[in-house]
């Protein structure tokens, strides 16, 4: 959220029709925010003010202001779900966000629309996938009657997203032609591996940036609002993954056996692939071929900070191999 642009729409208690009327005008806002003494007091709407106008009001009297707007809390992905049904489905413009009293942010339907660019990283041979990914690129995998990588366009489309970029290398004239309708793809000459083409893009915005062979659920601006709050110059989507090995685990010391464990389960955050990306990284990146992991490290040495941005293990689809890629495919049965 724009700080700067919250301040301006905020004005003190008792302020006339003719000055809030101006302040309207000067923003371009529908609404305006009421503090006394830092508390959040209500809202002048630009509706009201206009009728109190048209029906002979002195513009020199106090606004009148709504007491009582639908406010969400700060924190609550259920409140965050419903400040965008009503959004969407009413005619607020704008739903005001508090905490403790206090105005701390607002939300508007572009509060849920993705702006930012987004980079698919579609470029790879998908070696775990052989044979089959040496006929058919792993981008194009079918997943319930779609390719893989149109589930991808389709999520972040419908989050509003504009300009999306495709980076290809393996098969890159199939994937062009399959999708034909799409056109801004970036070509490697060359294989740069998972993060060498990130020093040519020429974004000069965070963007969103995505292997081809994952899907993560979760609420994107949200997600990019995080990455802005941290000062991150990465942001890493983690998911919660729970392993159990299938055999005993045997514990020793001094060489001697002290227990075996039955299948212990080990919980930890695996690295999805979805990321946020603050295009300076392009200044720790080399004129070569380049992976994410290679990057994040130089990253972090250089003091510079990463985030990570949680989410649950069910939220991450990934189908990358072939273990996973069959459990996807059950999956989707299941929903037939």
């Amino acid at each position: 959220m724009n700080t700067n642009r919250k301040h301006s729409m905020t004005v003190s208690l008792g302020i006339s029709i003719r000055d809030a009327l101006q302040r309207l005008d000067d923003t371009g806002a529908g609404c305006l925010f009421v503090e006394e003494d830092g508390d959040f007091r209500g809202i002048i709407t630009d509706t009201d003010l206009r009728r109190a106008i048209l029906s002979g009001a002195d513009l020199s009297t106090q606004a009148t202001i709504n007491e009582f707007p639908v406010v969400i809390q700060e924190e609550g992905p259920e409140d965050l779900k419903r400040a965008e049904e009503i959004l969407n489905d009413s005619p607020y413009d704008v739903i005001p966000v508090v905490k403790d009293g206090k105005l701390v942010t607002f939300l508007t339907r572009e509060s849920f629309r993705v702006a930012a660019p987004v980079v698919i990283m579609a470029g790879g041979r998908g070696k775990r996938l052989a044979p089959e990914s040496e006929i058919v690129p792993k981008p194009l995998m079918p997943i319930h009657g779609k390719a893989i990588i149109e589930h991808l366009l389709d999520q972040f489309k419908a989050a509003g997203a504009k300009d999306i970029r495709i980076v290809v290398h393996h098969k890159a004239a199939m994937i062009q032609a399959y999708l034909s309708s799409h056109k801004h793809f970036i070509v490697e000459d060359e294989p740069l591996g998972t993060a060498g083409i990130l020093r040519r893009l020429g974004i000069s915005e965070d963007y969103f940036l995505t292997n081809c062979d994952i899907m993560v659920k979760t609420d994107l601006p949200r997600l990019m609002q995080f990455h802005h709050d941290g000062q991150y110059l990465i942001t890493l989507v983690g998911a919660t993954v729970k392993n159990v090995l299938s055999y005993g685990s045997c514990h020793l010391q001094a060489g001697r056996l002290q227990r075996v464990e039955e299948k212990p389960e080990h919980e930890y955050i695996a690295n999805t692939g979805l990321y946020v990306i603050n295009p300076e990284v392009r200044k720790y990146i080399p004129a070569r071929r380049y992976d994410m992991t290679d990057l994040i490290d130089n990253v972090l040495t250089a003091g510079e900070k990463v985030g990570v941005y949680p989410v649950s293990g069910e939220s991450w689809i990934d189908i990358g191999q072939w273990e996973e890629y069959r459990k996807v495919l059950a999956e989707w049965k299941k929903k037939e």
